[in-house]
């Protein structure tokens, strides 16, 4: 009994850790859209820095919570949906939109239930707008995939 169960989850572990980055962003309607299953957790991350090397910012961070219904497969930047604790830079916050930066560089990522993260590299224009977005490779990806681009 105990070796099926620990092959079972030793089988699940090994599929779940090479996830495939299944999501992109649309430049359209500035939102982020999922292919096969929701967001259930976000993070993003500026990447630039300061000219003394300091974050110009804390992390965006979004967990679903809402355990009645299923989280969405499209976020818009301009509205967080219902079901989301935010937080930024580690303290919950009362957000009800993502807004980004100008001319800067962000990684978003999202970890499923199996908490497998899969990142996004996007690049904002003076306004805050996301004007170009590539795929980052995973760790552990066997087939030497490259970045996506999604310009």
């Amino acid at each position: 009994m105990n070796r099926k169960v620990t092959f079972i989850i030793c089988s699940l572990l090994l599929c779940s850790c090479n996830r495939e980055v299944d999501f992109y962003f649309n430049f359209g309607s500035q939102s982020l859209c999922v292919y096969k299953s929701s967001f259930y957790n976000l993070s993003i991350e500026n990447d630039s820095i300061t000219p003394d090397g300091k974050s110009y910012e804390g992390a965006i961070s979004l967990f679903w919570t809402d355990s009645a219904n299923s989280p969405p497969r499209r976020i818009y930047l301009d509205r967080i949906p219902k079901g989301y604790s935010v937080y930024r830079g580690g303290i919950k916050s009362s957000e009800k939109r993502i807004s980004l930066k100008g001319n800067s560089v962000y990684t978003i990522t999202s970890t499923g239930i199996a908490a497998v993260g899969c990142s996004i590299k996007v690049w904002t224009n003076h306004r805050g707008e996301v004007i170009k977005a590539i795929q980052m490779p995973q760790l552990g990806n066997a087939n030497g995939d490259s970045q996506r681009n999604y310009e």
